[in-house]
C-alpha cells in the first residue's frame, strides 16, 4: 500500500518485487478505460488482482495475468490476492506481456481499422498507390 507519491524508479522497484499488484478500479469510471498504472503493472510481470467489470479485470482474465474479484467483496479481494501471490499459473504474467503489447500496438490498431493489406510496409493510408506516410505537403 502506498501512502504517498513515489518516483518512477521506486515504483518500478515496487512492481518488480511485489507478490501481487492490486488494481482496485471501480467499474463505473473504469469499465471502458484504463490507466498508466495498469500498463506499468502489466509491464512489470507481477501477478495482478483487478476488479471484475473493468478493463483491467477483463485484461487480467483474458491474458491470465492474475485474478479478479467482485467490486465491494472484501472476501473476494483477499482470495484473489492469495491466489495471485501463490498460484504458479499467475507466474506466466511476465510471458504474456509481449502478447498484450502486440495486440494493442499501433500496427494492430491500423490493421483493425483498414485491414492487413493497407498496413504493409511502404503503404500510405492516405494514398491508394502507397507512399511515404510521414511526407507533408506544403503549399508554394
Amino acid at each position: 500500500m502506498l501512502d504517498g507519491p513515489v518516483d518512477a524508479a521506486e515504483l518500478a522497484h515496487l512492481y518488480a518485487t511485489a507478490g501481487a499488484v492490486v488494481l482496485p478500479y471501480r467499474p463505473d469510471p473504469f469499465a471502458l478505460r484504463s490507466s498508466g498504472s495498469f500498463t506499468d503493472a502489466v509491464a512489470s510481470g507481477a501477478p495482478l488482482v483487478a476488479v471484475e467489470g473493468t478493463i483491467a479485470g477483463h485484461e487480467v482474465s483474458t491474458y491470465r495475468f492474475g485474478n479478479t474479484y467482485e467490486a465491494g467483496s472484501l472476501d473476494g479481494l483477499v482470495q484473489a490476492i492469495i491466489g495471485a501471490a501463490t498460484n504458479p499459473d499467475c507466474e506466466v504474467a511476465a510471458t504474456r506481456r509481449k502478447e498484450l503489447v502486440e495486440e494493442n500496438s499501433v500496427g494492430a490498431l491500423l490493421t483493425a481499422l483498414v485491414g492487413p493489406d493497407r498496413t504493409t510496409q511502404g503503404s500510405n493510408l492516405g494514398e491508394p498507390s502507397g507512399g511515404d506516410m510521414t511526407r507533408r505537403e506544403t503549399a508554394t
